[in-house]
């Protein structure tokens, strides 16, 4: 597999373990503001609802660490600003209560897909 396939199937994975979490996608790849937001959802499981900005690591191995560790602090400031656009454009929606920063890290091995969410990430 390269790159661009592993990075498909992080995104697919992670979508559909935020939806088995109760998250409800509203946009992937979502370009705002020149930054690409990997998924917004709302977390309905929370209540009110949270509006979520996730950040998608995939990785094919941990021999650099695990993939959340890769989100740096420059990737962070640039999601709080491209999420800054999209609430400016969007705004939260109706009886959501807040929003946060979520990293779904998600490791491909052969055939194996694992991923996890790390809520509040930063």
């Amino acid at each position: 597999m390269d790159a661009h396939e592993i990075g498909r199937i992080g995104e697919d994975c992670a979508c559909e373990l935020l939806e088995s979490l109760g998250y409800r996608i509203v946009s992937r790849n979502t370009v705002v503001a020149g930054v690409e937001i990997d998924v917004i959802a709302y977390d309905t499981d929370d209540d009110p609802p949270t509006l979520a900005f996730c950040e998608v690591k995939t990785r094919s191995s941990t021999a650099f660490g695990l993939p959340a560790e890769a989100v740096t602090e420059t990737q962070q400031r640039r999601l709080r600003r491209g999420a800054g656009a999209w609430l400016s454009r969007h705004g939260r929606g109706a009886g959501v209560e807040g929003c946060r920063f979520d990293v779904v890290e998600v490791l491909v091995r052969d055939r194996d897909v694992v991923g996890r969410v790390l809520r509040d990430a930063f």
